[in-house]
C-alpha cells in the first residue's frame, strides 16, 4: 500500500518506532453492509502490516492478508482504512 502526502515529510526520524501498531490501525471496512450477512466471518478480513520505507513524500506498507479471496469479492470494492490514534 502506497500513501502519498501532499508535500515532502520529515522521515529523518525512525519510522518503525512511531508508525506501527500502537499508533495507527489499518484495517478493511467491508463494502456494501455485508458484515451484516449471516455467515460472514470478520476475522477473515484479518490483516497485519509493516513500514517498508518512508521517503519524501511516499509511505510505503505491506499488507498480510489472512484471507486474500475474502477482500473485496463483490463489485463494490472493500475499503482499507488508515487510522492514526
Amino acid at each position: 500500500m502506497s500513501i502519498e502526502f501532499n508535500q515532502t515529510m520529515n522521515t529523518s526520524f525512525n519510522y518503525s518506532t512511531l508508525i506501527n501498531k500502537t499508533n495507527v490501525d489499518i484495517y478493511i471496512k467491508p463494502a456494501m453492509g455485508r458484515e451484516d450477512a449471516k455467515d460472514f466471518q470478520i476475522e477473515n478480513l484479518n490483516l497485519t502490516w509493516n513500514v517498508t520505507s518512508f521517503k519524501n513524500a511516499t509511505l510505503q506498507i505491506k499488507l498480510y492478508f489472512y484471507s486474500t479471496l475474502e477482500i473485496s469479492p463483490l463489485k463494490i470494492q472493500d475499503t482499507i482504512v488508515f487510522h492514526v490514534k
